[in-house]
């Protein structure tokens, strides 16, 4: 499917325990159970797993509704998004 501003997907960053992310069979669980409501639900969402030494939370970004321009916090995730998975 191509991307157009129409589909574009939400993207949730999970930020999860640093030391947790270890567990693999853990992570792979859960990401699997995941993905499997996220298919039931037949919903157009990208999900980041992002190790953290601080606070675990979910954050949502909506592509179709957010504005860069002066978001410190919101550029600041997406650099650790970049930085982590090479985009």
């Amino acid at each position: 499917m191509k991307l157009s501003e129409e589909n574009f997907p939400l993207i949730l960053v999970m930020y999860l325990d640093r030391d947790m992310m270890t567990n693999k069979p853990l992570i792979k669980a859960f990401s699997d159970n995941l993905n499997k409501i996220i298919e039931q639900k037949d919903a157009n969402i990208i999900t980041l797993f992002m190790p953290t030494d601080g606070e675990e939370k979910v954050e949502c970004v909506n592509p179709r509704t957010i504005d860069v321009e002066g978001n410190d916090e919101l550029i600041k995730m997406l650099s650790e998004i970049k930085s982590n998975f090479g985009f």
